[in-house]
């Protein structure tokens, strides 16, 4: 596959403010983004551990969208389970059924991925600053060619990661972060915050600004990426995921920043107006995406 998503597959457990019980949806880092990069090609693949609940309750959603499994690994009787409670003021609360352990038993090891990368344009990590794992990462990526859009796991931008986050960044191709984040990497208000990121050398830097839309930074320039307007937002859950996808997707088939931008916006728009992702990546949903980026 020439795109391939490193991040984890969760099922969402989600009840809604007036006491709806909705089931346990598709959910986590991995399956958003690999809805942002679908939107926009069909070589694309998930490689993740999960449970075999997600495999039995799930696989006619993979099946519907054409999407392969085989990057999915059966490492446990059951996958990650997030219980999600809505709030009548539009946040929620979000707890792991088992714990923070089990979810990291899911995480693909470097052994796991290389299989999946020796063809591969680009592939999207949802991760923190393991640097034993980024070691084998960075080495994958000399050897075959691939380039990497490096999402920041949030629990990990704090200042005492910051030498971290500098090491690896100067390995990668693009640095998705979000504003509140960043500013809790960097300690800045957003002016100074865009330069800090920009110091970073990163070829391609994907500053995410909510309902604000994004900056594209290069070392070179900064430009601003307006989000899809007039959007009827159900659920921002996933946007930031999806989004960076979309970006990764633009860079690898050699588009302008800001244009690669615009497939990100494009992209969270798919995930956002519905709970969990799209029910069908379809041709209606891409002619769409088209539509708005012309």
């Amino acid at each position: 596959m020439e795109y391939v998503i490193v991040s984890t597959a969760v099922m969402d457990d989600m009840t809604l403010a007036d006491g709806t019980y909705m089931g346990k949806l598709l959910g986590g880092a991995g399956i958003y983004a690999l809805c942002g990069a679908k939107l926009w090609t069909d070589q694309v693949i998930l490689v993740t551990g999960a449970g075999q609940d997600l495999y039995d309750r799930h696989k006619s959603w993979f099946e519907k969208n054409r999407l392969s499994m085989e990057g999915i690994t059966i490492k446990s009787e059951c996958s990650p389970i997030s219980i999600l409670q809505y709030q009548e003021n539009g946040e929620r609360t979000e707890a792991p059924l088992y714990g923070a352990e089990h979810y990291q038993l899911m995480e693909a090891t470097p052994r796991e991925i290389e299989p999946h990368c020796r063809e591969a344009k680009g592939v999207y990590i949802f991760k923190g600053t393991d640097s034993e794992y980024w070691k084998k990462i960075l080495d994958l990526k000399n050897q075959y060619g691939f380039r990497i859009l490096w999402e920041l796991n949030g629990d990990y931008a704090c200042p005492q990661y910051m030498d971290a986050v500098r090491g690896i960044a100067e390995g990668i191709d693009v640095f998705s972060i979000n504003a509140g984040e960043a500013k809790r990497l960097f300690g800045c208000e957003e002016a100074e915050t865009v330069e800090q990121l920009r110091a970073l050398g990163v070829p391609l830097v994907y500053y995410r600004r909510g309902s604000k839309g994004a900056y594209v930074i290069s070392p070179r320039e900064i430009q601003k990426v307006p989000g899809v307007q007039d959007l009827a937002v159900i659920d921002a859950t996933g946007g930031g995921n999806s989004s960076s996808a979309g970006v990764l997707y633009g860079y690898c088939e050699g588009l302008a920043p800001k244009e690669c931008g615009i497939l990100g916006s494009i992209s969270a728009a798919a995930c956002i107006t519905q709970y969990s992702v799209p029910e069908s990546i379809d041709d209606g949903l891409r002619r769409n995406a088209h539509r708005l980026r012309r």
